[in-house]
C-alpha cells in the first residue's frame, strides 16, 4: 500500500548572509510537524495543520493518488503520480485528503 506524506512548514527560509533577509527558495527548518496518509480505496484525512503552518510538502510513495485541501478527495481531480513531489501554500489548521487516483 502506498503513502503520502506531508511535512509541515512555517514557510520559506530567509537569507541570513544578506542584510535584507531575502526569501530562498527552499523551506525552512526543521518542518513543524509530518504526516503519512495511506493510500487506498477510501479518502483518507490529515490531522489538521499546526497553528503556524503556511507550506506544505506533499510526496507520493508507491501510489498514484489524488488530494484535496479542506475537503474530500475526488480519485480524478488533483492526481499526483508515484514519486512526486509538491508544494503548496497553506493556511493553518487546514486539512488534506488522499485517494487513490483512477
Amino acid at each position: 500500500m502506498g503513502v503520502l506524506c506531508v511535512t509541515e512548514f512555517r514557510g520559506l527560509a530567509k537569507e541570513i548572509n544578506r542584510g535584507d533577509r531575502s526569501p530562498m527558495d527552499v523551506p525552512e527548518t526543521p518542518p513543524l510537524a509530518e504526516q503519512r496518509l495511506d493510500v487506498g480505496p477510501e479518502v483518507k484525512s490529515s490531522a489538521p495543520f499546526s497553528s503556524g503552518t503556511y507550506l506544505v510538502m506533499v510526496k507520493s510513495v508507491d501510489a498514484r493518488c489524488a488530494i484535496a485541501f479542506g475537503k474530500d478527495a475526488d480519485p480524478q481531480f488533483h492526481v499526483i503520480d508515484d514519486g512526486e513531489r509538491l508544494f503548496y501554500g497553506v493556511q493553518p489548521h487546514t486539512t488534506i485528503s488522499v485517494i487513490e487516483a483512477e
